[in-house]
């Protein structure tokens, strides 16, 4: 998210709507539970509607460094003699066709409710320089210039790596 306002500030908006919205999830009825549901399949199976939303996605993963074309799109089935290629949306598609609005609730409080059993969180505050109200940086503030270096630099992240060597199909290339 971004905004002129002070992180922490950003952090406790989140964390009010999470506590309203479960409300809201609450009170929803069991058929607009499933019209939403239905409506996420629908999105989850919808393919590309022109050539610029397909290369999109191609460019995202040129960017990223991580060159996986088929990320979020196939799922290798490994329950069979032969490894068959099963679109990952579909996968999910199927998931959501069991789910109840109770499962969801229950799966709400425990993983996104500050109360959470199971909640962990990450939050990267990422100061902006047009700040309306500057805040004192702590003292082992790092200010990062060079992502990609600074990337490499760790032990955990060395950095995108490349999925794997992609194989050309046109005949006659010499790739």
């Amino acid at each position: 998210m971004q905004s002129r306002k002070d992180p922490v500030f950003l952090e406790e908006r989140v964390e009010a709507f999470l506590g309203s919205f479960l409300e809201q999830l609450k009170a929803m009825s069991d058929n607009d539970f499933h019209v939403r549901r239905k409506g996420l399949i629908v999105k989850k199976l919808e393919k590309a509607k022109n050539l610029a939303e397909e290369t999109g996605d191609y460019w995202g993963q040129i960017r990223s460094g991580y060159y996986n074309f088929s990320q979020g799109k196939l799922h290798r089935c490994e329950s069979r003699r032969e490894q068959s290629i099963i679109p990952s949306d579909e996968i999910d598609a199927a998931a959501l066709e069991t789910i109840t609005k109770m499962q969801v609730l229950e799966m709400y409080e425990k993983y996104l409710l500050p109360k959470g059993l199971s909640r962990r969180t990450l939050a990267v505050h990422m100061i902006s320089r047009r700040l309306e109200a500057p805040l004192p940086l702590p003292g082992e503030t790092i200010e990062i210039v060079d992502i990609p270096a600074f990337k490499m630099s760790l032990d955990s992240t060395p950095g995108a790596t490349p999925v794997g060597l992609h194989e050309t199909s046109i005949p006659g290339s010499r790739m």
